[in-house]
């Protein structure tokens, strides 16, 4: 199978991702931590949505079967 040919703009962010993370020596909490602070600096107005409601499955994962199927 041959591989699909590759996207630029797809490549383009996964550098730019990559050189990020390399930033910050690929740390979780120094990315967070940076992307707070321009977050907080920013003129940009952020809204938080609320939460989806939680809805039970309606049938088992491990079988397909709806629920209340026996």
């Amino acid at each position: 199978m041959k591989n699909p040919p590759a996207d630029p703009i797809l490549a383009e962010l996964r550098a730019r991702r990559e050189a990020y993370a390399a930033k910050f020596n690929y740390d979780p909490e120094a990315i967070v931590k940076d992307i707070q602070v321009m977050k907080s600096t920013s003129d940009r107005k952020y809204i938080t949505l609320p939460p989806l409601p939680a809805t039970p499955p309606s049938h088992c994962h491990a079988c397909g079967r709806p629920k209340d199927a026996t």
